[in-house]
């Protein structure tokens, strides 16, 4: 968890580059596999590992046609070490994430590492953006876009365990976490992040209707007013060329996306199937003699170009079925509310907040490549978990025997004797 949003440092050269999270993914699958060599124990039922499978397959095949179309091994060995490093990890999660206190301490890694991230910022407070790269910050992210929409994801866990946690401390920790997010946000000076962060805000005021969370949303509104009032220059600025559209004309960046996305789309018309192969979307452009500055952001039709229907379509599943996996949870909770269960309205808050963090995802897909974003593979990687945490509570207490089903060092909440939760337990 605490390497998902530290993409920007590695150690090696050429075409290998081993980056914190490829190196920790590549000792845990060891570790998973001697695991698994001596125990194997029930896990639930995801129903997008084959979705991720024919994915990992489509960009497999579309590198073998860029090896053919003449593109060097070591253009194609990057990504696809990325791509192999991904898939690995996610059926890492699936094999090896199993109980509440996993996915507490994923949740807690994530928000600790986009800390981390942001931690070269020191040096810039005080002097604006002044040393950052073109005016825009990126930290240990590797690039301002994908830090601006880390901290998307970073910021809505943050608020998650703020709604969840009883210490005190822990609570000081998130409402610290979550502001340091949030500024990673403004210095980012990511447009994508701009509307992501936009639109987790309006989705948590439609879902929000409840009496012990309606109460957040006035003080919400107002610190947005202030933030919106206090921010740099840069910020509003920068923000200005999404509503505007002026401002859109005389930005050079966003009309120059706008051509390469003309490009993409005839890339992906040239051969709708397969795409024209990984990383080969420049070579053909050439090929074309079609002028381009840029690669394509956007995560949805740079698929389309480069992996075809065939990479596109299991993506986009996985989006999809990630988002029904969490709203089926958070309706879970909120239908058996009546059961006054503090962990199974864990469950569902933690439900809301990471669909918030793939919303962020799913609209930053529109503006940059979103499908090789760490972020977003951990945040469809635990759907399966969530919903599996909820169904089983829900079973648990409709048997009235909550402890039951499970050996203590699986067990997936704590027996009601066990105040763990900071409450008193559940009377019957």
């Amino acid at each position: 968890g605490l390497s998902i949003p530290i993409q920007g440092l590695a150690v090696g050269s050429g075409a290998l580059v081993a980056t914190p999270f490829k190196l920790l993914t590549v000792v845990l699958v060891i570790l998973a596999g001697m695991e698994f060599g001596m125990r194997s124990g029930g896990r639930p039922t995801d129903r997008k590992t084959i979705w991720v499978l024919a994915f990992a397959m489509s960009f497999a095949v579309a590198s073998a046609m860029s090896a053919v179309g003449g593109v060097p091994w070591r253009v194609i060995l990057g990504p696809g070490s990325t791509m192999a490093a991904l898939t690995a990890y996610y059926y890492l999660l699936s094999y090896a994430a199993r109980t509440r206190t996993h996915l507490i301490a994923i949740l807690w890694g994530v928000v600790l590492g986009g800390a981390v991230t942001l931690a070269p910022g020191v040096r810039l407070v005080g002097s604006g953006l002044a040393g950052a790269n073109e005016g825009r910050f990126q930290g240990l992210a590797g690039q301002s876009n994908v830090l601006g929409a880390d901290m998307n994801v970073c910021f809505a866990i943050a608020v998650c365990m703020f709604f969840t946690v009883r210490s005190n401390f822990l609570r000081m920790l998130a409402v610290v976490s979550g502001t340091i997010a949030l500024a990673g946000v403004a210095i980012s000076l990511s447009r994508a992040a701009f509307l992501g962060l936009g639109s987790m805000g309006i989705y948590w005021l439609v879902r929000s209707g409840r009496k012990d969370t309606i109460k957040f949303v006035v003080p919400a509104i107002f610190l947005a007013m202030i933030a919106v009032v206090a921010a740099p220059q840069a910020v509003v600025e920068r923000a200005g060329t999404i509503f505007d559209a002026k401002e859109r004309e005389a930005d050079s960046s966003i009309q120059a996306r706008y051509d390469v996305y003309v490009i993409g789309v005839k890339a992906f018309a040239s051969n709708p199937l397969l795409g024209v192969g990984a990383e080969r979307f420049r070579p053909w452009a050439r090929s074309q003699g079609l002028p381009h500055t840029h690669t394509i952001h956007n995560g949805y039709l740079y698929i389309a170009a480069e992996q075809g229907i065939l990479g596109l379509a299991p993506f986009m599943a996985l989006l999809i079925l990630t988002w029904r996996d969490y709203t089926r949870t958070w309706r879970m909770a909120r239908a058996n509310r009546m059961l006054r269960d503090p962990p199974l309205h864990e469950i569902g808050q933690i439900a809301l907040y990471l669909q918030l963090a793939l919303l962020s995802l799913a609209i930053g897909a529109a503006f940059h490549q979103t499908h090789k974003s760490k972020a977003l593979w951990t945040v469809m990687a635990i759907s399966p978990l969530v919903i599996g945490l909820a169904r089983q509570r829900v079973a648990e207490l409709r048997s009235g025997r909550p402890e039951a089903g499970t050996e203590p060092e699986d067990t997936l909440f704590p027996a009601f004797d066990e105040d763990a939760f900071g409450r008193q337990p559940l009377q019957r």
